[in-house]
């Protein structure tokens, strides 16, 4: 199986690591809607991060009612992998730092047990920074009705969650990456 990391990058497997799915790492979240208006806190993806925004403004684009978003939680991924822009300062992913609302229009992950979801918001920027045939939009299109989300392997740590949580500590955050 050729891995996402060597499609995009042309990395091998650094030694210790294991080859799996993308799909045990990360689930993509479903059945989250905005129903009865249960959250009002309202998130945008800007520029790699995921920030509040006023609900009641009256600037940008907003719609008719929040019901049809999604509500998402802190540790979540958001991607808007239906964004084909090609420039150098798309980010297409950020990572949730507060419950809220977010347009249905982008894929929510998060990360399975075991998994520390900082270590995967970084690992899907890093796949994004070539910026060159748009890596993320062709690994999978867009993971909620992709099959190819659930196939793309992945060169994961072996390393627990509590020995990589450490290291983020050192890290720019994500949407300085660029």
């Amino acid at each position: 199986m050729r891995t996402i990391q060597e499609r995009v990058h042309s990395a091998p497997k650094p030694d210790g690591w294991k080859l799996d799915k993308l799909h045990r790492v990360l689930r993509v979240r479903r059945g989250y809607k905005n129903a009865g208006m249960e959250e009002n806190n309202l998130l945008s993806l800007s520029y790699g991060r995921v920030k509040r925004k006023d609900i009641d403004g009256s600037g940008g684009l907003l719609p008719e009612s929040f019901e049809t978003y999604q509500i998402v939680e802190s540790g979540n991924i958001v991607m808007r992998l239906t964004d084909l822009q090609n420039d150098k300062r798309s980010i297409r992913q950020g990572m949730v730092t507060e419950r809220g609302i977010i347009t249905s229009a982008y894929d929510a992950l998060e990360a399975t047990k075991g998994n520390e979801p900082r270590f995967w918001a970084y690992a899907l920027l890093a796949l994004d920074l070539p910026n060159t045939t748009i890596p993320l939009v062709v690994a999978f299109a867009s993971p909620s009705n992709s099959a190819t989300f659930q196939t793309t392997g992945f060169i994961c740590p072996t390393l627990p969650p509590k020995n990589i949580s450490p290291i983020f500590s050192t890290l720019k955050p994500l949407a300085l990456m660029r």
